[in-house]
């Protein structure tokens, strides 16, 4: 997998706000990362991106990041 390095010039406040973003777009790729594994043990199929989206919307990572950057960190997967 390749990662994308940004190298970004910002102030405290900013630098803040990106970490924390940041934080709450990995946890919630990992949720859904895991609720997708999870679903494939228990059921031999792979769970859709609706039925992930059902399951992790009412997460406390998915409420903080805005919809379309929560819905876009489901989608990767």
């Amino acid at each position: 997998m390749l990662s994308l390095t940004n190298v970004l010039k910002l102030n405290k406040c900013r630098y803040r706000l990106v970490k924390v973003l940041s934080h709450y777009s990995k946890n919630t790729y990992n949720q859904g990362l895991y609720n997708a594994s999870q679903y494939f043990f228990n059921n031999n199929m792979f769970l859709q991106y609706s039925d992930s989206y059902h399951l992790c919307k009412d997460s406390e990572n998915y409420k903080m990041m805005q919809a379309a950057a929560a819905q876009q960190s489901f989608k990767l997967m």
